[in-house]
């Protein structure tokens, strides 16, 4: 008797479906660096001032920003992307995503990987310069500790990054998707003519978020992704306009400028447009979620795509979407364009949806409660 209890516990252990899953994870930090990264940044840090220092001991302040003072320092630049670049395997990106992408044979495979780490790389890089004094200075002064740069930086690649690695991890072919994005369909879903940096800084900037730490996690949650993606976004900035000064010496000391970001031809172009993907999943809705109180079933209606960040939503407003899904009370139209412009929806990091490049709608595997009322209603 005791033997066929256990064999029908074994059955029924072993055939029981796992409840979906509905409640968003209440984490508001990024787990801290790990030791490589941090002393990879020191090392980093500690090559370009060397440089900096070698340069204008040879040619003097009055040298610096003359060409060969630049052309001095190009070799140390381009060095310092390839140090960086190597630095991501230290990274939920490199690990997750770039170690396991290593191509064999397949030459655009290779480009992909060499241009993704690059860009990355050059991020750290702006980080490291950002934290230092101007590379024209005898004068060496320090804003931020490695450790704080190496958690800037993983706060920011884990915001922009996580949803990406999350469908890498479940069959979704990255390149396919990146390339399938379009730039001027996501700045029509996020705002034609706005200054991103400065709307996202407004956002920080209200009472609901501004001086203490918000009371709801959920608002935490927001101020934590806002200030990762205002940091990452003076880099696409920086880089754009060409006043990042060691990507410049890397870039023109491979044969590009800054002139070349921005245009047709930038090798970049995947990367950068992938960004305004996350830009659009915050500023979208943003005034909606600090000013949650006021959202009401009829909200979420109409814009169901308010349900797809419940990290930004209280468990109320949670239960409300699901109820929305399942009900297929929602307004299609409006998560019909979300979906074109964005490609992959997940809810919050948690892949759901893809309209893979044959605009195809694929139904991805989840178990998510809110991911499976959406695909089954």
């Amino acid at each position: 008797m005791r033997t066929l209890i256990l064999l029908v516990l074994l059955i029924v252990l072993g055939f029981a479906k796992e409840s979906p899953i509905l409640k968003v994870e209440l984490k508001i930090e990024d787990n801290p660096p790990l030791p490589a990264l941090i002393q990879g940044v020191t090392k980093m840090r500690a090559n370009m001032v060397s440089a900096q220092l070698d340069a204008l001991t040879q040619f003097g302040a009055v040298g610096c920003e003359m060409r060969k003072y630049d052309e001095y320092l190009s070799n140390p630049a381009i060095d310092l992307v390839d140090f960086g670049a190597d630095l991501l395997k230290d990274t939920p990106l490199g690990q997750g995503l770039l170690q396991k992408l290593e191509p064999y044979g397949d030459a655009q495979k290779k480009e992909f990987l060499k241009n993704f780490k690059q860009f990355e790389s050059l991020h750290l890089l702006y980080l490291v310069e950002n934290s230092s004094s101007y590379y024209c200075s005898p004068v060496i002064k320090y804003k931020a500790t490695p450790q704080q740069i190496a958690q800037d930086f993983l706060d920011s690649i884990n915001f922009i990054y996580t949803p990406l690695i999350q469908a890498y991890q479940i069959g979704l072919d990255p390149i396919a998707y990146l390339r399938s994005l379009n730039s001027d369909a996501l700045w029509e879903l996020i705002c034609q003519d706005c200054d991103i940096n400065q709307t996202l800084q407004l956002y920080l900037n209200d009472p609901n978020l501004l001086g203490n730490k918000p009371t709801s996690v959920f608002l935490q949650h927001l101020e934590h992704d806002i200030k990762a993606m205002v940091a990452t976004n003076k880099f696409w900035k920086g880089l754009r306009e060409g006043t990042i000064v060691w990507a410049n010496l890397a870039l023109t000391a491979a044969g590009s400028t800054d002139e070349f970001i921005g245009t047709k031809d930038d090798p970049y172009t995947l990367f950068s447009t992938y960004y305004l993907t996350r830009i659009a999943f915050l500023l979208l809705h943003a005034n909606s979620y600090i000013n949650s109180q006021y959202i009401d079933t009829k909200e979420l209606q109409e814009h169901p795509t308010l349900c797809l960040n419940p990290r930004y939503l209280s468990f109320k407003h949670q239960q409300a979407c699901l109820q929305v899904f399942k009900t297929q009370t929602y307004n299609r139209t409006d998560l019909n364009a979300y979906l074109k412009a964005m490609r992959l929806v997940s809810i919050d990091a948690i892949p759901c949806l893809y309209l893979d490049p044959k605009n195809k709608l694929q139904a991805l595997r989840s178990k998510n409660a809110l991911c499976l009322a959406l695909q089954e209603h």
